[in-house]
């Protein structure tokens, strides 16, 4: 049966009580879903390779590990001196 066609057993759904409509189209999802079911690896396997993984992760877990260690720093000020020589070779 192709989707466009009526279904003989829904002939005389005027005449069904709201119950046996509920219970039908409750049985037609059970049926849609048990449908899917033997696609559910394919659908995993989209997913996973459409799925955007960020090139900074390993950056991100470093910045994790490192916030979490201790710091022998305290609140305050430090004053640092440096010398710094600089040697040019000018070309001819």
């Amino acid at each position: 049966m192709r989707t466009e066609d009526l279904s003989p057993r829904f002939e005389d759904l005027d005449a069904w009580s709201s119950l046996e409509a509920v219970h039908a189209m409750f049985e037609g999802q059970l049926s849609a879903v048990a449908a899917v079911r033997p696609a559910l690896p394919d659908i995993v396997a989209a997913g996973e390779a459409a799925a955007v993984r960020p090139l900074y992760a390993p950056m991100m877990a470093q910045r994790a590990m490192a916030a979490a260690a201790p710091t022998p720093i305290e609140s305050g000020s430090v004053s640092v001196e440096a010398t710094v020589t600089i040697t040019l070779e000018v070309a001819p």
